[in-house]
């Protein structure tokens, strides 16, 4: 006698001899494994006996995983079985999510009991039933960043449960549709083994995925329809005769057979990846800053955008942080999770191609973030820290515009000095009060024009000195009052003209001293009066004309009064009066002319009229004397009465 062991396997066990890193986007987990076979020559097995509609994944990986590793990972993940049809066509695998796909024990479907040695029958030898506890309910969460508040739980429990519990996240969905069928299947996978059967039978024909009604148990509630899930073939072959029988396991029929799920892929550390983006573009991301990446293990040969899913990219901690990553940029790429199906960016490195912006070891004291321009232009924003012992700074650059913006109170402290240099215009608008303290010197420049304008009163004071110097015109208008008040001397000096406009008045009072010196004209016009109160001595000398128009003019001098001009021309729109306590005198160089309709001298002592040797002389009492070498009259009809002495 002799024995023979065979092992008779699946052509499937030809997935276990292949091993690959890939990627496969939007697709269902059918198209993946039917890609998967199609790509080990193994199309033609497949024959797809599910009911349920399979949405397509955004992203699913094989991570160093045999192919047959990784499909029997999808299909568990989903709660898809599957079994091995052998016919006269050759091998099927028939892929099956209830019981509607399987079929009966081809030829001997109903089994009946049969006694131990008896050869002739076909059947049952013996049968046990295994019951076990098992978890009884179900829960699962997960999250959906699009919903980050929502609640995505999804429950299940068996009948008369006893809260024997299984709580899982994440539960690889952010669909709750999806998310309870997974939930419904996870709780019959965990309760697979809850009701089982072994047997011994001579079904000749009896294979996994097929099932059998056993009838004619001294126990009737053994009489059932039992699916087979495994099956031990055993033949003897001697010189006179030969033997076979098989042991079974299976399960009830109407308990859904799924398959154990095998436990996640566990990736040692973070991946390293590079950032990819559509051609011509150097930044890539969608509404929520998520970014692509092609990790360095993928031969696909894809470098765009469709290299990957999605990822999101970790922030800095703080509100408001928004740093995107740049065409093959270097990156570290984490699982959210734990799920291999959800990649995330977690960090950014340097390598020999995209270097660190400061050449290390040489500036290790510094610390840097800087955006560079995007379009390979020269330019980067950046805020940087040098740290070095003597030489902290603080430094930031915009490669073009900066605005910043407060929402409150700005305090700025320098401790030594600050300069700010504006290449262009500088504007600052307050709308309430602005203060300026300079303890020391101030200094202003202006190459062109200043203006100042004060919707209010202006106040200037100044503890010293004040120095004004104009290289041409100077404008003061007032549209109310303008005073001017000298504790001192006042000295004003004008090179050529100096022209005054009083619109009502004009009024001139010196409490000291007064001296005014024009060297050309000096030109005042009043619409009304115009006086001048000088307290002690008053001093004008002018170049060349003075001209003064008033209505009224007075001039009130304490003191002594001196006038010194080239030319003096007052007009007066009234009368004028000159009124002297003391003597006065007229002394012109040249011709002396008075031009009126009337001209009327009156003196209360005596008038004296004198031109060269001639003189006529108006005394108090009428008399009139007339002394000249000779004295000649016409018109003498005209007088009433001619007395002519000669002496």
């Amino acid at each position: 006698a002799f024995s023979v062991t065979l092992s008779i396997v699946s052509k499937l066990a030809l997935l276990r001899l292949g091993r690959d890193h890939r990627i496969f986007q939007e697709k269902s987990v059918s198209e993946v494994v039917d890609d998967v076979l199609g790509r080990a020559g193994l199309a033609d097995l497949v024959d797809w006996s599910t009911n349920t509609t399979y949405e397509p994944h955004k992203n699913i990986v094989q991570y160093a995983e045999s192919d047959l590793s990784f499909v029997q990972r999808l299909l568990a993940e989903e709660g898809i079985g599957y079994a091995n049809e052998n016919d006269d066509a050759g091998e099927h695998i028939v892929f099956f999510d209830d019981d509607t796909a399987h079929q009966p024990v081809r030829e001997d479907s109903l089994l009946r009991w049969i006694d131990v040695g008896d050869l002739g029958s076909v059947g049952i030898e013996w049968l046990e039933v295994g019951l076990r506890r098992r978890s009884d309910q179900v829960m699962q969460n997960d999250y959906d960043l699009a919903r980050p508040a929502g609640d995505l739980r999804t429950t299940a429990e068996a009948p008369d449960a006893t809260a024997r519990e299984v709580y899982s996240h994440p539960g690889s969905y952010i669909d709750s549709g999806r998310g309870q069928r997974l939930t419904d299947r996870l709780l019959e996978q965990l309760r697979v083994d809850a009701h089982t059967m072994r047997a011994a039978t001579n079904v000749i024909h009896a294979a996994p995925g097929h099932f059998f009604t056993a009838s004619g148990a001294a126990r009737s509630e053994l009489d059932r329809d039992y699916l087979i899930t495994e099956v031990r073939h055993r033949l003897s072959v001697s010189d006179a005769e030969g033997t076979y029988d098989n042991t079974i396991r299976g399960v009830p029929l109407e308990v859904a057979h799924r398959p154990t799920r095998p436990p996640s892929v566990a990736i040692p550390g973070v991946q390293h990846a590079l950032v990819t983006v559509p051609g011509g573009e150097e930044i890539h991301a969608d509404e929520h800053g998520r970014s692509k990446v092609r990790f360095l293990w993928d031969r696909s040969g894809v470098t765009d955008d469709k290299s990957s899913t999605w990822l999101r990219v970790g922030q800095l901690a703080l509100g408001g942080s928004m740093i995107l990553p740049r065409v093959d940029f270097e990156v570290l790429v984490d699982l959210e999770m734990g799920d291999l199906d959800r990649p995330a960016i977690s960090g950014h490195l340097y390598n020999a191609e995209l270097a660190p912006p400061y050449a290390l070891p040489e500036g290790c004291t510094v610390s840097s973030l800087q955006t560079a321009t995007t379009g390979g232009g020269p330019g980067a924003n950046e805020l940087r820290f040098e740290d070095s012992a003597g030489g902290e700074e603080v430094f930031i650059n915009a490669s073009k515009d900066m605005t910043v913006s407060v929402e409150n109170d700005t305090t700025w402290q320098v401790g030594n000095n600050q300069c700010q240099d504006v290449g262009s215009n500088a504007s600052i608008a307050v709308t309430s009060n602005h203060d300026a303290s300079v303890v020391g010197s101030r200094s202003l420049s202006i190459g062109a024009n200043q203006d100042i304008n004060v919707a209010g009163e202006l106040g200037d004071g100044t503890g010293g000195a004040l120095s004004l110097t104009i290289g041409a015109n100077r404008m003061i208008k007032a549209g109310g009052d303008h005073t001017e008040d000298v504790g001192g001397a006042l000295s004003r000096s004008v090179g050529s003209l100096q022209s005054l406009t009083g619109i009502a008045g004009y009024a001139r009072t010196v409490t000291g001293n007064a001296t005014i010196d024009v060297g050309a004209v000096w030109a005042e016009i009043c619409g009304a009066a115009r006086g001048t109160d000088i307290k002690t001595s008053y001093t004008e000398t002018v170049g060349a004309l003075k001209f003064i128009k008033a209505k009224n003019l007075s001039v009130n001098c304490d003191g002594a009064y001196v006038m010194k001009a080239a030319a003096e021309l007052i007009k007066a729109g009234g009368g004028r009066t000159d009124d002297a306590k003391g003597a006065v005198a007229l002394t012109a160089g040249a011709a002396f002319q008075v031009k009126a309709t009337n001209i009327v001298f009156e003196a209360k002592s005596k008038l004296v009229f004198r031109g060269g040797a001639g003189v006529i002389e108006l005394t108090k009492s009428g008399g009139v004397t007339v002394k000249a070498p000779s004295v000649r009259i016409t018109n003498s009809e005209a007088l009433n009465q001619l007395v002519h002495k000669s002496g």
